[in-house]
């Protein structure tokens, strides 16, 4: 796509300003005048995978908006939770299947995640605060 190209150039261009920052303060120990400090942050942890019901309301959505263009968000939710308790408990089977697998993922992602970066925080706020960097002037 057209936009890639250019989040590739944005990202290329915003290393090589990193990394002249981080030259010019190991060199003067102050940045000049005006210069902002580039935060080092944190990859962001994994996030939780789909349940059952998701998986299923994800893929009913888009025909049920085709069929009635017009409905809102609650009556189209209200439809699919109705045909989700209709549903026979062998393809609620394979939706649950599938939830299971995405949690399997999920439990080795987050595995991974705590022995590069430590445990999970409990809430994204904490996450956030814990990530920002310590820069001086």
């Amino acid at each position: 796509m057209d936009r890639q190209r250019y989040r590739d150039l944005y990202d290329q261009q915003r290393k090589q300003y990193e990394q002249k920052v981080r030259e010019w303060t190991s060199e003067h120990g102050v940045l000049p005048k005006g210069v902002r400090c580039p935060k080092e942050t944190q990859p962001l942890p994994p996030k939780r995978p789909l349940s059952s019901f998701c998986l299923f309301n994800r893929k009913q959505r888009p025909g049920l908006r085709e069929e009635h263009p017009g409905w809102t968000f609650g009556a189209l939710a209200k439809e699919i939770s109705k045909e989700w308790r209709s549903l026979s408990e062998e393809t609620r089977q394979e939706y649950t299947g599938q939830s299971e697998l995405l949690r399997a993922e999920y439990e080795k992602e987050v595995e991974e995640w705590i022995s590069e970066h430590g445990p999970l925080p409990k809430k994204m706020t904490e996450f956030r605060a814990a990530s920002r960097s310590t820069w001086t002037r």
